[in-house]
C-alpha cells in the first residue's frame, strides 16, 4: 500500500518595497504609512525599501505634524527615486524635535532626503551593530538647508547626530551629504560612538562647495568619550569640506580618544584655493590620543583661511595628540597663502603633543601671525616641519610674525628632526616670558634649518640681541643662555671649527655649529646644521671647543653656533664667522658691525667708515678707547653732526653712559635695551645705504627714531622732585640724537 506523505517547508522571507505617492502627513501612500509597514517585522520581515513617486514638478515637501515612527528594523529610504529632482523634502515646521531616528541593529540607509526646520536634530543614529558588521548609512542628503540652498528657518541643535552608536557611515565616495545651517553639523557623542566614518561631505557650505551657509557652533564635533572615529580619508573622494562654521572640527573631553581627522579641507572652498573661514579650524580641547593628518600619502588636511587659529590644542594633560602632514595657512597645492590668523597653537598643555616628525612634517606657512604658538605649555615637540616656506621646501611663504613663539613654557623641543624655519617676518624662534607666569627655561632648539627670517634666528626675550654676561648669571627666557664665540678667520677648506664658550661654571653644554650662505648685518642664523660637540666649563665658566665637520669649509660660507645647557636651554645664535676667502656681504659703516660684537662690557668702538655720494660724506674717526662719558656731564670723542658715523658713535656713548648712571633704578635696563635696539637699527640703515637700498634705509631710520623717542621719554623724570643730573643729561643726549636721526632720514641719499 502506498502512502502519500505531505512535507512542510518554510516559505522564503521576501523583503518588500513601499512607494510613497502622497506628500500628506498621514494616510495611505504616505511616508508615515510606509515606515509603519516596513517596521512590522511579523508581516514584512527583512530589509524593506521605501521609494518615492509623489506627483510634483519639483522636489515635493512633506510637512510633518508629529514625529515619524522610529526605525527599528532595516530599511532603505531612497529619496533619489523621486522625479524629476531626485530629492524629497521633510519639514518639521520649526516645532518637531527631529525627522528620523534610525536604529534597529544596523543595515538601514537614508538617501536623497532634504531635512529642514527641526528643533533638535535632523537625523539621529542610535543603537549598535553586531561585531564586525556595518551599522546605518546616511548618503546624498541635505540636512539644514532647504532645496534652494537657503538655511532652514529653525536651526537644529545637531544636523546628523550619532548618539552612542557605532560603525555608522555618513557620506562616502560620490555619496556625500550637505550638512549646513545647523548649530552643530555632525555630532558624534558618547562612549558607544566608536568606529564611525564621515566621508565626502560638505559641512557649512552649500552643495556648490563655495557658498557659505555655516553651522553656527561646530562643523563636526566628537566628544563625551567617542573613540576611534574617522573624519575624512587619505583619498580625494573621501575628503570632507568643512568650512564657514564657528569651529570646523572640535574634539572635546579627556575620554575622547584615538580619532582621526584626515584629508579634509577645513576653512577653504572645495577647490582648496579660496578662504571660506571657520572661526577656528580644528580645536582639540582636553581630548588626547587623536591624530590630525597622518603619515600615509594624502592623510594631511588643508587647514587654511580661518579667522582664528588653524589648529588649536588646549588643556591636554594626558596622552597627547599628533599633528602630521597638514597644510596650515596655504592652498591645497602648498604654493600660496590662504592665511589663518595663526597656524598652530598649543596652550596650557602638559602632555606631549607632537607637531610633525619623521615622515610627518607639516607646512605651516603664510599665516598672518605666528606659525606655531606654544603658550604656557611644557614638553611639546615640534619636528620636521616647514615653517615659512612653501611645500617645495624652498620657496618663501613666510608667516606674518615669528616662525615659532614660546611663551611661558619649559622643556619644549624644537628640532632634532630638523624644522626648516625661514622667511618669517620677525624671528625664526622667539622665547618670551609672560607677566605673572613662570619664567620659561629649558626650551631646546636643536639641529634645525633657520635662515632668512627678517629679524633674528633665535631671540630670547623678543628684544633683539641679548648681550652675554660674565658667568651667565642673568635670568629670563632660557635663562638668557650665553652663546658661544667662534674663532675668526677660519681657513677655507678647513674641516675643524674652533671657538669658546663663557657661561655658567662647571656645567655641561652642547655646542651646535651651522653654516649660512649669508649673514645679514652680522646677525647669525643657522641654515645648515654641521654638527655638535659636548663641552664642560671650568670653575671660571670657560670652555674651548673644536668640532670636526664632514665637509671642508667653503668660500662664501658663514658660520654660527648655539649653546644648549644641560637643562635644555638653548642660546641665541652667535655672531657670524666667515671662512677666509669668503666674501662678506654684510658691510656697514662701522667696521665692528660687519660681524656682531661679542656680548661684553667693553665700549671700544672702531669708526672706520666709507664715503657715499650725496650730502653725507662721512669721515674716518679712529678708535678712541673706552668712552669717557659721565652721566650728568663729561664729553665724548664723537663728532656731533648729521651722519651715520656720528649717530652710531653717540649712541654707543649714550648706552655706555646709561650703564654707568647710578640713579636710574628700574629704568636702567629698559633704557639700555631701547638704545641697543636703536643702535642696531641705525647700523642696519647704514648697511642698507651702503648697498644703495634707500627705501630700506629710511625704514630702519624710522624704527631707530621711534625707539630713541621712547628711550628719551623713559629717561625724563616723572616729576620735578625726581630730577637728577644724570637722567637729565642722558635725556638731553637722546633728544639730540632724535633730532639728527629725523634730519638724516629726511635728507639721506644712497647710491
Amino acid at each position: 500500500m502506498a502512502f502519500a506523505v505531505a512535507l512542510s517547508f518554510p516559505v522564503p522571507v521576501r523583503a518588500k518595497s513601499f512607494s510613497v505617492t502622497s506628500a500628506a502627513d498621514a494616510g495611505p501612500g504616505t511616508l508615515r504609512d510606509a515606515l509603519t509597514q516596513a517596521m512590522d517585522e511579523t508581516t514584512n520581515p527583512g530589509l524593506d525599501t521605501i521609494t518615492f513617486a509623489i506627483p510634483a514638478s519639483a522636489a515635493p515637501t512633506i510637512f510633518l505634524e508629529s514625529d515619524l515612527p522610529q526605525i527599528t528594523s532595516p530599511v532603505f529610504i531612497d529619496g533619489t527615486t523621486q522625479t524629476p529632482q531626485g530629492q524629497v523634502r521633510i519639514d518639521g515646521g520649526s516645532t518637531l524635535d527631529g525627522a528620523l531616528v534610525v536604529g534597529g541593529g544596523g543595515g538601514s540607509t537614508v538617501s536623497g532626503l532634504v531635512v529642514t526646520n527641526f528643533a533638535s536634530f535632523g537625523i539621529e543614529l542610535v543603537g549598535n551593530a553586531p561585531a564586525n558588521s556595518p551599522n546605518n548609512t546616511v548618503v546624498k542628503c541635505v540636512v539644514g538647508p532647504n532645496v534652494t540652498n537657503a538655511p532652514s528657518t529653525q536651526t537644529a541643535s545637531r544636523g546628523i547626530w550619532v548618539k552612542n552608536s557605532n560603525a555608522n557611515v555618513i557620506g562616502g565616495s560620490g555619496r556625500g551629504n550637505v550638512v549646513s545651517g545647523n548649530g552643530t553639523g555632525i555630532a558624534i557623542e558618547g562612549e558607544g560612538a566608536t568606529s564611525n566614518v564621515v566621508e565626502g561631505n560638505v559641512v557649512g557650505l552649500a552643495a556648490d562647495g563655495s557658498t557659505v551657509l555655516g553651522n553656527t557652533s561646530v562643523g563636526v564635533r566628537i566628544d563625551t568619550g567617542a573613540t576611534a572615529n574617522r573624519v575624512g580619508a587619505s583619498s580625494s573622494t573621501g575628503r570632507n569640506v568643512i568650512s564657514g562654521n564657528g569651529v570646523g572640527v572640535r574634539l572635546s573631553d579627556s575620554t575622547t580618544q584615538s580619532n582621526q581627522i584626515q584629508g579634509n579641507y577645513i576653512g577653504t572652498d572645495a577647490s582648496g584655493t579660496l578662504a571660506r573661514p571657520n572661526g577656528t579650524g580644528v580645536l582639540i580641547d582636553t581630548a588626547n590620543g587623536n591624530t590630525i593628518g597622518g603619515t600615509s600619502s594624502g592623510a594631511g588636511n588643508v587647514v587654511s583661511g580661518n579667522t582664528g587659529v588653524g589648529i588649536d590644542v588646549r588643556d591636554v594633560v594626558a596622552g597627547g595628540n599628533t599633528i602630521f602632514q597638514n597644510l596650515v595657512g596655504t592652498t591645497a597645492a602648498g604654493t600660496a597663502a590662504v592665511p589663518n590668523a595663526s597656524g598652530v597653537r598649543l596652550i596650557d598643555c602638559t602632555a606631549l603633543n607632537q607637531v610633525g616628525g619623521a615622515g610627518g612634517g607639516n607646512v605651516i606657512s603664510g599665516n598672518t601671525g605666528n606659525g606655531i604658538n606654544i603658550t604656557q605649555s611644557n614638553g611639546q615637540l615640534i619636528q620636521g616641519n616647514f615653517i615659512g616656506v612653501a611645500r617645495d621646501g624652498s620657496s618663501p611663504l613666510g608667516n606674518g610674525k615669528n616662525g615659532v613663539s614660546v611663551t611661558a613654557g619649559s622643556n619644549n623641543k624644537i628640532g632634532v628632526v630638523p624644522n626648516r624655519i625661514a622667511f618669517n617676518a620677525q624671528n625664526g624662534v622667539v622665547i618670551v616670558s609672560k607677566t605673572g607666569s613662570p619664567v620659561p627655561s629649558g626650551d631646546t632648539i636643536s639641529a634645525n634649518q633657520i635662515f632668512g627670517n627678517a629679524e633674528l634666528g633665535i631671540d630670547l626675550g623678543n628684544n633683539g640681541i641679548t648681550p652675554n654676561d660674565p658667568g651667565d648669571s642673568d635670568t629670563g627666557p632660557n635663562e638668557l643662555q650665553n652663546f658661544p664665540d667662534l674663532n675668526p678667520l677660519l681657513p677655507v677648506a678647513s674641516t675643524v671649527v674652533t671657538g669658546s664658550l663663557d657661561s655658567t661654571p662647571s656645567m655641561g653644554f652642547r655646542i651646535e655649529v651651522f653654516s649660512n650662505l649669508n649673514c645679514p648685518n652680522g646677525d647669525g642664523q643657522g641654515q645648515t646644521f654641521l654638527g655638535s660637540v659636548p663641552v664642560t666649563t671650568d670653575a671660571s665658566g670657560h670652555a674651548a671647543f673644536s668640532l670636526t665637520v664632514a665637509n671642508p669649509l667653503q668660500a662664501g660660507s658663514f658660520l654660527t653656533s648655539t649653546a644648549t645647557a644641560s637643562d635644555g636651554s638653548t642660546s641665541e645664535f652667535s655672531a657670524c664667522t666667515a671662512a677666509v676667502g669668503a666674501t662678506v656681504t654684510t658691510t656697514t659703516t662701522p667696521a665692528t658691525s660687519t660681524t656682531r660684537p661679542h656680548r661684553t662690557t667693553t665700549t671700544n668702538v672702531s669708526l672706520t667708515t666709507t664715503t657715499r655720494p650725496g650730502p653725507f660724506t662721512t669721515t674716518t674717526v679712529p678708535p678712541q678707547g673706552p668712552f669717557t662719558t659721565v652721566p650728568g656731564g663729561g664729553s665724548t670723542s664723537c663728532v656731533p653732526e648729521v651722519s651715520f658715523a656720528s649717530l652710531e658713535c653717540r649712541l654707543d656713548a649714550l648706552l655706555s653712559g646709561v650703564g654707568a648712571a647710578g640713579d636710574l633704578g628700574r629704568r636702567q635696563a629698559r633704557v639700555a635695551r631701547l638704545l641697543g635696539r636703536t643702535a642696531k637699527a641705525t647700523r642696519d640703515a647704514d648697511g642698507f645705504c651702503a648697498h644703495g637700498h634707500l627705501q630700506r634705509t629710511r625704514a630702519r631710520l624710522r624704527r631707530a627714531l621711534r625707539l630713541v623717542i621712547v628711550a628719551r621719554r623713559v629717561l625724563e623724570p616723572p616729576s620735578a622732585s625726581q630730577v637728577s643730573a644724570d637722567a637729565a643729561a642722558l635725556a638731553n643726549g637722546a633728544g639730540a640724537i632724535r633730532s639728527d636721526l629725523r634730519a638724516l632720514r629726511l635728507q639721506v641719499h644712497c647710491s
